[in-house]
């Protein structure tokens, strides 16, 4: 969450309860150092943070490059929910 509230200051339309909905959504604990993370909830963290504030472009480079199955599904799931088709490009 340290991180989220970090980056949250470099953007001013930055929504911090979709941040925290969607942690619960990739079932991460806000309390965790992102060392301690695994590449697969590094990668969850990564779309958590791409989906916390309103662009109209999300860039994303192989977002599921050596991502495990369970969170690569998790990543899947995540991008269909918070595209917003009619307003975004990724």
């Amino acid at each position: 969450m340290e991180q989220i509230e970090f980056l949250a200051t470099f953007y001013p339309m930055w929504d911090l309860d979709k941040s925290r909905e969607m942690l619960g959504f990739m079932g991460l604990d806000g309390d965790k150092k992102v060392g301690a993370l695994s590449r697969g909830q590094k990668g969850r963290l990564k779309v958590v943070c791409g989906f916390s504030w309103p662009s109209d472009l999300v860039l994303m480079d192989e977002p599921l490059a050596g991502i495990d199955p369970p969170s690569r599904k998790r990543i899947v799931e995540a991008l269909f929910n918070e595209f917003r088709f009619d307003e975004q490009t990724i």
